[in-house]
């Protein structure tokens, strides 16, 4: 009896200790499923690689969370993992920069839990626009947090010190990163506002890392409440080049030119995006430059707004228009700091050539006339241009030489005899491009040639009127030593179709305006295989510059994103927004944006 009592005994312990342990076990998931990331560590951290259509779904989720929509189900890449993770969630009502949210968890639902229930009520329901970014790949930095520099892959890599972690893109913007990714620690530990910059980390007081550095990636993707795109190094990625998407782009750059028109027709030539601060310095070349991009957008759109900046720029321009005469002829110099230089002129010319096609209002024809009047008694006999600069009103002739004046002067000579058809200027620009080709540029090989788009241009509508092959012969070469430059098999996929390494916005956009003149060209003269090769290297060309445009997708890094949004950034590491850059990208994208509309 007492033996049974004992078996009898020993199974209710037995089954007693069987429910304690599943008790355990479910509070021990319980407090899993409740994390607030204080028992993650960032040793604890895994790598996961998300594909587009799972940052769809998690986008689509993480804001459907945002507005407490419960009807909006949880991917199953979510709900069946439980690998400690990190993300953060940055949110913007569409016009006031990002705040951004941490949060860690087992498994992205529980980080991304965490994450939004330190969103405010009122942040939440204004959100327009969020970036979710999964932190990747942490590697450890044996070096103090206050120990000079830290080199970081600009855009690619984020970083971890002891009292929080900035996202790659972060350090792009706070302006304390230069473009080769050298950080300074202490302007770094600087930029710790206590507010949106700085992102907790939640963990035990045992893994503190206060004296460490850790580096980072992210996987991002933007969500603007209707389409998922994902992120490298802060910018879209644009695999489909279409006419909408250019359409769309050319607005948004054009914007920018708008909102940096001055009330006295001047622009703000150049801003620092990623510190909010406009340059000093201005240049009345890039001035008409800017002015002719925005007159070929008015072009497209037809919108009343960009012909009212327009104008109030040309007024600006005529300011700085003085008259002389020279050898009994009436000219027109454009003057600026005491100088006059051919590409003033030139560029002049383009513009307000510009502004009469497009008008029809031939009320400058008289003063672009005499801007003409200047560079036919500059020229010397056998074509070249004797002045690049002078001095005014001395008339002290510099020795400065441009590479890119002649090709400007040509290009406005052609523009001008489309408007008035007086072959003299036909004459003056024929003089001109036979120099360059024959003497300049004659004994060059195809490696040593300028990267002329301005020549291009212009050879391009000069062979319209003057059929003299060696216009087209020329205009290859050059094209094809520019495309001979372009970039392949890059190290960053972002490289790709730009020129230089690292590549630059603008070196890429005149070369890609160059190749659409090259493109017409050969479409004119039915050189087939031509075309489509400058047609290939132009829409790489394209597909780079719009990495380096502040678009919806990145604004909200910037401490003004309205007014940083849809300028061209100087690179794809460095804020510097400057007219030129954004005119020539203008130029290049209406380039393709023309080649596309006209094939369909």
């Amino acid at each position: 009896m007492k033996r049974h009592s004992l078996v009898f005994m020993m199974i209710i312990l037995f089954f007693f200790f069987v429910q304690i342990f599943l008790i355990f076990s479910f509070s021990e998931r319980s407090d899993a499923d409740n994390s607030t990331g204080s028992d993650i560590s960032i040793e604890d951290l895994q790598n996961m690689d998300l594909s587009d259509k799972d940052g769809k779904e998690i986008c689509s989720f993480t804001f459907s969370l945002l507005r407490n929509n419960a009807a909006e189900i949880m991917p199953e890449k979510l709900s069946i993992d439980r690998v400690p993770r990190m993300i953060c969630i940055s949110v913007t009502d569409g016009e006031k920069p990002f705040s951004f949210f941490s949060g860690a968890g087992h498994g992205i639902a529980d980080a991304l839990n965490v994450a939004i229930s330190k969103i405010p009520d009122h942040v939440r329901q204004k959100t327009r626009f969020i970036v979710f970014d999964l932190i990747n790949r942490v590697t450890k930095v044996n070096k103090r947090p206050d120990a000079g520099k830290i080199t970081l892959q600009p855009g690619i890599e984020g970083l971890i010190t002891g009292k929080g972690f900035f996202l790659p893109s972060q350090l792009l913007s706070l302006g304390i990163m230069d473009s080769s990714g050298r950080v300074q620690m202490e302007d770094l530990l600087d930029s710790y506002p206590g507010g949106n910059i700085f992102l907790s980390i939640d963990r035990d007081q045992k893994n503190e890392v206060s004296e460490l550095l850790w580096k980072f990636t992210t996987t991002s993707f933007f969500y603007d409440g209707k389409a998922v795109s994902p992120l490298f190094r802060g910018h879209g990625i644009f695999a489909d080049l279409t006419e909408e998407l250019l359409l769309e782009r050319i607005d948004l750059g054009v914007g920018y030119l708008e909102r940096s028109v001055n009330p006295s027709g001047r622009f703000d030539y150049s801003y620092q995006a990623d510190t909010d601060k406009v340059n000093s310095g201005y240049n009345i070349l890039r001035h008409c430059g800017t002015l002719y991009s925005m007159l070929e957008v008015y072009e497209i759109s037809r919108d009343d707004e960009i012909l009212g900046k327009a104008k109030s720029a040309i007024e600006y321009l005529l300011k700085q228009i003085k008259e002389d005469d020279t050898g009994g002829i009436r000219v027109a110099l454009v003057e600026e700091g005491g100088s006059v230089k051919l590409g003033g002129n030139a560029l002049a010319i383009i513009a307000l050539a510009k502004y009469t096609e497009v008008t029809g209002d031939k009320a400058y024809l008289p003063v672009m006339i005499r801007l003409g009047k200047w560079m036919q008694v500059i020229q010397k006999p056998e074509g070249k241009f004797g002045i690049h600069k002078m001095a005014y009103p001395s008339g002290k002739v510099s020795s400065f030489i441009s590479s890119y004046y002649p090709g400007e002067a040509i290009l406005s000579l052609v523009r001008l005899y489309s408007l008035d058809k007086d072959p003299l200027w036909l004459d003056i620009a024929e003089g001109a491009a036979k120099y360059l080709i024959t003497i300049r540029d004659g004994k060059r090989t195809d490696s040593q040639l300028p990267h002329d788009h301005w020549l291009l241009y212009a050879l391009n509508e000069l062979y319209r009127y003057r059929r003299n092959p060696l216009y087209v012969s020329h205009s290859f070469r050059i094209a094809d030593a520019i495309m001979s430059k372009q970039n392949t098999a890059s190290r960053y996929p972002d490289w790709e179709g730009g020129y230089y390494r690292p590549p630059g916005s603008t070196p890429t956009a005149t070369r890609t305006e160059g190749l659409c003149a090259a493109y017409s060209l050969a479409q004119y003269t039915g050189k087939t295989e031509k075309r489509a090769e400058y047609l290939s290297a132009i829409q790489k060309g394209v597909t780079f510059q719009l990495n380096t445009q502040i678009g919806e997708e990145n604004a909200w890094y910037f401490p003004d994103p309205m007014r940083s949004l849809g300028g061209f950034r100087k690179s794809l590491t460095d804020g510097e927004i400057r007219i030129d850059y954004v005119q020539h990208n203008l130029s290049a994208l209406i380039g393709l944006f023309r080649i596309m509309k006209e094939g369909n």
